[in-house]
């Protein structure tokens, strides 16, 4: 089993390749989102900031890491919804998940254990 370096790296890039195009068969699906948001299709990313978009009922949680792609300002925030939770990150990005797991996964049952979060559901 590969552990680190590069060659874990690479392993993880081909998994996620083929985990995300599997309908398809293709690698172009899992990174279709990023041509639409510079193509301007309906992806893009002055769509983010359009609050008629989102459901304000529903409460959020939001986990900024400063590697991201793109992050937006902290003060679009509140224009998507409800913000119940909110922590900015001294490391990470696009790939969170992979990349800080502990702190996404301490993020998520931060936000769902609020009482606001919790009787929404």
């Amino acid at each position: 089993m590969v552990t680190r370096g590069p060659k874990k790296k690479l392993t993880w890039i081909h998994i996620y390749l083929f985990s995300h195009t599997q309908s398809t068969s293709s690698a172009a699906t899992s990174i279709r989102i990023y041509y639409e948001a510079v193509q301007g299709g309906d992806l893009r990313v002055d769509a983010l900031a359009r609050p008629e978009l989102y459901n304000g009922a529903v409460p959020l949680g939001i986990s900024i890491f400063p590697k991201e792609l793109w992050v937006q300002p902290a003060l679009w925030h509140h224009t998507i919804g409800k913000i119940v939770y909110s922590k900015r990150h001294e490391s990470g990005g696009h790939f969170a998940g992979h990349e800080r797991p502990e702190e996404l996964v301490a993020d998520m049952r931060s936000t769902f254990s609020l009482p606001a979060v919790a009787s929404s559901f």
